[in-house]
């Protein structure tokens, strides 16, 4: 799986913050993740352009990424979580664009702007 470079995602244009892909590569390395999502929009699983499983996960009730799960054996980044959420690797908290959240204790660190 690739996962250096840059990556696009495509949303849902009806449900704002709703992944509905993602794009990694370029030309013929290009590939497709597919996401599929729960009713509040929050990532559950991402597929292959073939079906195939690459990553699973179960979010908490206040964002926190319980388990990250790949049936592939290969590693996936998946940094979406809640809606409108990306979590920052350097930090371990969630981005809101404005401020950053902790899951683990369900508030944000950061004041408003």
């Amino acid at each position: 799986m690739q996962q250096q470079g840059w990556r696009t995602y495509l949303y849902d244009a009806e449900q704002p913050y709703t992944p509905v892909a993602s794009v990694t590569g370029r030309g013929e390395s290009r590939q497709v993740w597919y996401y599929h999502t729960d009713v509040t929009g929050t990532p559950q699983e991402v597929t292959a352009a073939d079906g195939t499983l690459v990553w699973a996960g179960y979010i908490r009730g206040f964002g926190e990424n319980a388990a990250d799960i790949s049936n592939s054996g290969a590693y996936f980044h998946q940094p979406l979580r809640l809606p409108g959420q990306y979590f920052d690797d350097e930090t371990g908290l969630h981005y809101n664009l404005f401020r950053y959240y902790a899951p683990e204790c369900g508030r944000f660190v950061s004041q408003d702007p």
